[in-house]
């Protein structure tokens, strides 16, 4: 009986946390409860890392979508703000390749493959948005050009001089040229 009290002693003292001297059941439950351990703080980090890397593409779509939906916008419309909000709907980003990649949808919401000058063309056309979108930076008429040697129809209002270039006229010789045509025009 001695010897089985000594040997329970002798188990209890090596019972320290080392695991030698453990029963194999003892060590056993130990390992399984480090693993489990290990485990439970690698799954705790693989979260915090998945969250803050979902922050960081999340703010690389907002930034490319907005940058382009504004410089659109800012180019094509005479309410930017209002117009940017509606290109930034048509516009998401794809984290597929090595770089982000700025997608265009489609009018279904679908990715599709439209460049950014088919999206601004379309947002051009809409008639939707006609009341906003700026005119055409054209400048001049729609009249047939002439040559050097042939007159307007009727001849109502033309000189019969040259003209010459009234970009490059000075603003008193170009006052001068309209005053000579307005006098022209009123005979």
């Amino acid at each position: 009986m001695k010897a089985a009290q000594d040997r329970i002693a002798e188990l209890e003292a090596d019972g320290d946390g080392d695991g030698e001297g453990d029963p194999p059941a003892n060590k056993n439950k130990r390992k399984a409860k480090d693993i489990e351990t290990l485990e439970a703080g690698w799954k705790e980090k693989e979260g915090e890392w998945s969250t803050k890397l979902s922050q960081k593409d999340e703010y690389i779509k907002r930034t490319m979508v907005n940058a382009a939906a504004d410089a659109m916008a800012s180019k094509i419309s005479t309410a930017p703000k209002l117009m940017s909000k509606a290109i930034a709907d048509r516009l998401t980003v794809s984290f597929e390749g090595d770089e982000p990649e700025l997608v265009i949808l489609g009018d279904d919401g679908k990715p599709s493959s439209k460049t950014l000058a088919q999206l601004e063309k379309d947002f051009v056309a809409n008639k939707e948005f006609a009341a906003i979108i700026l005119g055409t930076k054209a400048s001049g008429g729609s009249a047939p050009r002439l040559g050097s040697d042939q007159k307007p129809a009727g001849g109502a209002g033309a000189s019969d001089k040259p003209t010459s270039d009234l970009s490059k006229m000075s603003p008193k010789d170009l006052a001068a040229q309209l005053k000579a045509r307005k006098e022209a025009e009123a005979q």
